[in-house]
């Protein structure tokens, strides 16, 4: 795994963390303290697009041809 990738596993855990933190939070009847963790995840959330975006420029600017591949969210 490169580093980047390693870097990419490791948000992808916190988003996972952020959300099961949330959903005790919200169980436990803990509403402003879920919210609050759910409050972390655009920051997550914008660095995973940014990396895996980079990603993606990368290998279409190692592919050959003329064919266009756009991101679909």
């Amino acid at each position: 795994m490169a580093a980047n990738d390693a870097q990419i596993a490791e948000w992808f855990a916190e988003f996972r963390r952020l959300a099961a933190e949330a959903e005790e939070r919200f169980d436990a009847g803990d509403l402003r303290p879920a919210l609050a963790s759910l409050a972390a995840v655009p920051m997550v959330h914008q660095a995973l697009m940014v990396q895996c975006g980079e990603l993606v420029d990368e290998a279409c600017a190692d592919e050959s041809g003329d064919e266009f591949h756009g991101t679909y969210l």
